[in-house]
C-alpha cells in the first residue's frame, strides 16, 4: 500500500509532461499546443521552466498574464509550448520591464 502513493504522486506530476510529449509525437504543431492550451488561469512558464505568470485574458489583439508586477499584454507569438505547458519567451525580468512600460503608457496626462 505504501507503494502505491508514491507511484500515484509521481503519475500526477509527470501526465502533464507525458501529454504534451504525446501531442508533439502525434503530430501536433507548437501553435496548435499553444491554441489549445491558452485559456484564463493557465499557468506560464519562462525560459528556464520557472512559472512566471498566470493568463488572466485572452484575445486577439493579445494576452494579458499577470506576472509578480502586475498584469501585462503579450502578443500570442510570444508563446510556444514546454514540458510543463505554456512558455513565454520572455524572462521575468523582461516581463517586469514590459508591465512598467504599459503601466507608463497608460498614465493619465
Amino acid at each position: 500500500m505504501i507503494r502505491i502513493v508514491p507511484v500515484a504522486l509521481a503519475l500526477a506530476v509527470l501526465a502533464p509532461a507525458a501529454l504534451a510529449t504525446a501531442a508533439f509525437a502525434q503530430g501536433v504543431s507548437g501553435s496548435d499546443y499553444v491554441r489549445a492550451n491558452l485559456r484564463v488561469g493557465a499557468p506560464v512558464f519562462g525560459p528556464t521552466g520557472r512559472q512566471i505568470a498566470i493568463v488572466e485574458s485572452v484575445a486577439k489583439s493579445g494576452i494579458v498574464v499577470r506576472g509578480d508586477t502586475g498584469p501585462v499584454t503579450v502578443p500570442r507569438t510570444a508563446f510556444g509550448p514546454g514540458s510543463k505547458g505554456l512558455v513565454l519567451n520572455y524572462t521575468a525580468n523582461e516581463l517586469a520591464k514590459r508591465q512598467a512600460a504599459q503601466a507608463a503608457e497608460n498614465l493619465p496626462q
